[in-house]
């Protein structure tokens, strides 16, 4: 989402996120927009305007005494069958300035509910704590579908809650129908990661083995325990597999798949959204009138 309008991008409509505030609160979500267009890195690109746009989700509890409870921001997800990572981001643009330092969050993902009142009440299924996140920080939870889950940021005697975006990514499962579409907005340009080579069977022995321990994590990740262990173990994969000289193709594909980005991975982004935001305005004639293809390039 970005502020003042939530932007889903989104192809498989199976997908569904939504945002509220709790209630313990007087008034809607807000939505909050605090630079039309920004250069700053910390900010996500949003493929739906061609540019970074620094805005919010905003429970408003600035307009409460910090010792109130909530109102907390919710998000509701719907995921279609398989197994899906829901990720959060969070950026404290300010948080080096007065109580915006304070900023310091406990995410609770919860069950299905008609509300936040109800769904308060469920137990909680997963937790994580969101402090410290001037640079920018990824909250993620694995879940399995189909299924509706419930997610409370809550406010934890802040300042007031903010989160720049909510995204689901399949990470198991039946494929998208159709199969292999283009992401959305990129104007049918294809953005995949690097293909993985496959290594011969006389490749270095701790090369092969790095390769067995990350299929295996990958395969049970979605098992009760198997996520604990799942980043630890194909990292120590990926440090083996680079002592042991592996192709640089392979180290590519990995590096997408760890989110490991270098300054090569950032300026190809950067590429690649500037070519697909050109695609799409040469299918979308009409967004000529409020976009200028001629702006500065991604920083």
């Amino acid at each position: 989402m970005v502020a003042p309008l939530n932007h889903a991008v989104v192809a498989d409509f199976r997908y569904r996120v939504r945002g509220g505030v709790g209630p313990n609160g007087d008034e809607l979500l807000r939505h909050w927009v605090h630079a039309i267009r920004s250069d700053d890195p910390r900010v996500l690109y949003n493929p739906v305007i061609g540019y970074r746009r620094q805005a919010d989700w905003n429970d408003h509890a600035d307009a409460y005494p910090m010792s109130h409870e909530g109102p907390d921001v919710w998000s509701s997800v719907e995921v279609p069958d398989g197994l899906h990572r829901i990720s959060l981001y969070f950026f404290n643009k300010d948080g080096h300035d007065g109580l915006n330092r304070y900023r310091d969050y406990l995410i609770e993902l919860k069950g299905n509910a008609p509300d936040p009142l109800r769904a308060e009440r469920l137990p909680t299924l997963a937790k994580a704590r969101v402090m410290q996140f001037w640079g920018g920080v990824y909250k993620q939870f694995i879940v399995t579908g189909p299924a509706k889950y419930s997610i409370k940021i809550g406010c934890n005697d802040s300042f007031n809650t903010i989160v720049q975006a909510v995204m689901v990514d399949q990470l198991a499962g039946p494929p998208d129908d159709p199969p292999d579409m283009p992401l959305p907005y990129l104007g049918n340009m294809r953005y995949d990661p690097p293909i993985e080579p496959i290594l011969p069977m006389d490749a270095d022995q701790l090369l092969l083995a790095a390769t067995e321990l990350k299929k295996s994590v990958d395969e049970h990740r979605g098992s009760i325990g198997g996520v604990n262990y799942h980043r630890y173990c194909r990292i120590q994969a990926y440090r083996a597999a680079r002592s042991a000289d592996a192709p640089p193709d392979l180290i590519a594909n990995w590096n997408w798949d760890l989110r490991l980005w270098n300054d090569r991975d950032r300026r190809l982004f950067q590429e690649a959204m500037l070519e697909a935001w050109k695609k799409h305005l040469q299918l979308n004639p009409h967004l000529l009138e409020v976009h200028d293809p001629n702006r500065p390039r991604l920083p």
